[in-house]
């Protein structure tokens, strides 16, 4: 339960403005939406260096089989934000 004197809450996920099943429900309950966005050759940078204990075959699934198909997905079939900040600028 959050307490009546919470004034603001911030909410961070992947998922959370995906324009499809229950993920759009909460869209009415956002006052204020946000996406950040990177260029794809810098999220495959960073998921590298995430992935870089496991096995070229292991890293190499998290990758393309999982984290980037996924992030594609987010940019592809989410509403549009109300602000929209670019990795480079922060």
């Amino acid at each position: 339960m959050i307490p009546q004197s919470i004034r603001y809450i911030i909410a961070e996920g992947n998922y959370l403005l995906l324009n499809e099943g229950r993920w759009r429900e909460l869209h009415p309950h956002y006052d204020l939406t946000v996406m950040i966005e990177e260029p794809e050759a810098v999220l495959r940078a960073r998921l590298e260096e995430r992935w870089k204990g496991l096995s070229a075959e292991e890293r190499a699934w998290k990758l393309d089989g999982n984290d980037l198909p996924n992030g594609r997905r987010v940019m592809q079939d989410s509403i549009d934000p109300d602000f929209v900040f670019h990795g480079s600028d922060m």
